[in-house]
């Protein structure tokens, strides 16, 4: 097998890219194990003493995010920080075995370990900061909650305080099937850089390790599993944070909760974006959120009075009313700075009435009334894969929910924060899903995605203490819709829609029961939280976003990159929603092939009979990794099936197959 070496370590151990330089090494931790660091310097390291940012994740720093992640590191260098980029034990360049699970007891300890290192290399000054989107978003919140000594702050894009109701492996607490699991899986399965060797130290700690998706789905319900290192359930943060999130991003909510719960200097920023980056964000508008962070980290890494402190708390970007569109490119609204929580926010509340209205008058009730949910599993695929894709018109979903829908408004409407949901109900079956969604009715008859939100019928009491549910019996169901901002103007009318699945985004029950709610009724309402105008309010407009420089040596051909669109096929009672995705890559000298494929299926007269199949492969110089993924269900079980295929040529090195079947519990 030939070996080789990818672009950034083809370096050598220290090399300039332009004003920074860029160096390799390793970090020994406790137990002897050397994790791989790639630092970026700026130039006054030289010199002087520099403050650190770290960024610890297993997403393959020197090959798979080694151009995305290049730009981004370099401009923090050029501004006077060092960056230091560590590979999670046992995956990318670094020694080790992988761990059992995502954010591990051994991650977050070397990640402490790690941050006492930084703060005594010659050229650092001490203090460190902790950062990144998404993964290393999530544990640098759990590792702010461990206190180390030197770490003086952080910045986490796009990343939860809820690792139950909010990731992706139960959203909203409902059983989820993601193209993530594959991912990550497939990557962890990868042999280490940058050599690259395939021999039994690389099946012991990697291949052969059982893939994480086992673990994940048999923790069906909430519990301390998950909550450990969820900060919605442990002390307010206490170690000042910058927290950045799109209103199309699943992992949103964390940021206003996490804002009220600080015990700390928290500085907020929400966009309109999905997860990315707020400079490269998709919809846009972009933000440059890159200087500000800078000021952040000079004033709690530095010592520098940069001001940032002396503004309001959150840069918010509010959405304004505008035509539902599957490709939106660009979001009309405002950019706002404000105080934080809103004290001038009412909660407005709405009655459902038989009539399918909505007001905020209740009227005369005449005895219990109730309105059916049409049992259509497979409803709810305009909405993709998560809360906050991009969504085309609601008008043919609205055809087989259960809506209601205010009058005309007489004056502009706008919210911002938790929609909430209450309703007297009961279901046909012991399990039961219950959907909303938020949208607005426009004159012209299209209607518009706002936000929406689930709920497990057997978590109706308790996440962490479910429990099935009486057909035929009236239960109180209350639960939140996802953090949004919208801007209602006069003359269109707001809807809330009601169905009993969302298919691919969660996962469907067993039984295709009917669920009933109960109108007319004082605990039968949709509260919005309005925010009254007010001319104080400094509102913004964005500065332009500097373009990010790309990585030298280095091109993508991803024409036919992932789309988090589905495309969608229904036939015959089935319904099948599919993706793939195609990129060819070069480094240096090298070039990386890697393709998926993921297909959701579910026949709506059977829904306990519902499947997921993904495929991943990545092809190296030398060997290529191939993945299969399947998970499928029945009243009672799911069967999960992965497998690891490892060739050279034509010649497999080795296939491993793990199966298993995992008892449905309240999902």
């Amino acid at each position: 097998m030939r070996l080789f070496i990818v672009a950034l370590l083809a370096l050598g151990p220290a090399a300039w890219a332009g004003e920074i330089e860029i160096k390799t090494d390793e970090l020994k931790m406790t137990d002897g194990v050397k994790l791989s660091v790639t630092y970026f310097l700026p130039p006054e390291a030289k010199t002087a003493k520099v403050p650190v940012l770290l960024e610890l994740l297993p997403y393959r720093k020197d090959d798979e995010f080694l151009a995305r992640d290049y730009s981004l590191c370099e401009y923090f260098a050029r501004h006077g920080l060092a960056i230091a980029r560590v590979d999670v034990r046992g995956t990318g360049s670094s020694e080790g075995m992988l761990p059992k699970r995502e954010y591990s007891e051994a991650e977050l300890r070397d990640a402490v370990n790690i941050i006492g290192q930084l703060s005594k290399l010659p050229w650092s000054n001490g203090n460190v900061g902790m950062y990144g989107i998404s993964w290393s978003g999530f544990n640098a919140i759990m590792v702010a909650m461990r206190k180390p000594k030197a770490l003086k702050a952080i910045l986490a894009t796009n990343a939860s305080d809820d690792l139950f109701h909010d990731d992706v492996h139960y959203i909203d607490g409902i059983f989820h099937a993601d193209e993530y699991s594959l991912d990550i899986d497939h990557a962890n399965g990868l042999p280490r850089s940058p050599d690259y060797k395939i021999d039994e130290t690389y099946f012991r700690n990697r291949f052969d390790t059982e893939p994480w998706v086992f673990t994940y789905k048999a923790m069906q319900n909430d519990g301390p599993f998950w909550r450990k290192n969820s900060a919605r359930f442990n002390r307010p943060l206490e170690i000042p944070a910058f927290l950045i999130s799109g209103l199309l991003d699943g992992y949103r909510d964390s940021v206003p909760r996490m804002l009220e719960r600080a015990k700390t200097p928290v500085k907020a920023l929400i966009g309109p974006w999905n997860h990315s980056w707020p400079d490269n964000a998709s919809p846009g508008p972009a933000y440059d959120w890159r200087p500000e962070a800078v000021r952040w980290w000079n004033h709690w890494l530095r010592g520098q009075d940069t001001g940032i402190l002396k503004e309001p708390r959150v840069t918010l970007f509010v959405r304004k009313s505008h035509k539902p569109d599957l490709m939106l490119k660009e979001t009309p609204g405002d950019w706002r700075r404000e105080h934080w929580p809103l004290k001038r926010k009412k909660e407005t509340v709405f009655f459902l009435k038989p009539d399918g209205r909505m007001s905020t008058s209740l009227g005369l009730s005449a005895g219990r009334v109730t309105k059916a949910i049409a049992p259509k599993p497979g409803t709810g695929s305009e909405l993709g894969y998560w809360w906050g894709e991009t969504t085309p018109d609601m008008v043919s979903l609205d055809k087989d929910s259960l809506t209601f829908t205010t009058d005309a408004l007489e004056k502009d409407m706008e919210i911002v924060g938790f929609p909430s949901l209450q309703f007297p109900g009961s279901s046909g079956s012991s399990l039961s899903q219950w959907v909303a969604r938020l949208e607005e009715v426009r004159p012209d008859g299209t209607v518009a995605f706002v936000t929406g939100g689930a709920l497990n019928g057997a978590q109706r009491d308790s996440a962490t203490n479910p429990k099935a549910e009486v057909p035929g019996e009236f239960s109180t169901y209350k639960f939140n819709l996802h953090f949004t901002t919208w801007v209602f103007p006069k003359g269109h009318r707001i809807r809330l829609a009601l169905t009993s699945g969302a298919f691919p985004m969660l996962w469907p029950v067993p039984s295709k029961a009917e669920n009933q709610v109960q109108v007319m009724a004082a605990n039968s309402f949709l509260s919005l939280p309005v925010i009254p105008f007010d001319r104080k309010v400094q509102v913004m407009t964005a500065s332009n976003v500097e373009p990010r420089r790309a990585m030298p040596g280095f091109s993508s051909n991803d024409d036919k990159a992932w789309s988090m669109i589905p495309e969608i096929s229904r036939q015959g009672g089935v319904v099948t929603a599919s993706g793939k995705g195609e990129e060819s890559r070069k480094q240096g000298e090298i070039t990386v092939k890697s393709g998926q494929t993921t297909e959701y299926k579910l026949n709506e007269q059977d829904p306990a009979k519902a499947s997921f199949t993904g495929t991943y492969f990545h092809e190296f110089p030398g060997f290529k990794l191939s993945s299969r993924m399947e998970i499928e269900s029945d009243a009672s079980d799911f069967r999960i099936l992965f497998r690891r295929t490892i060739s050279e040529g034509e010649k497999v090195l080795r296939e491993k197959t793990w199966e298993k079947k995992i008892p449905r519990r309240f999902q």
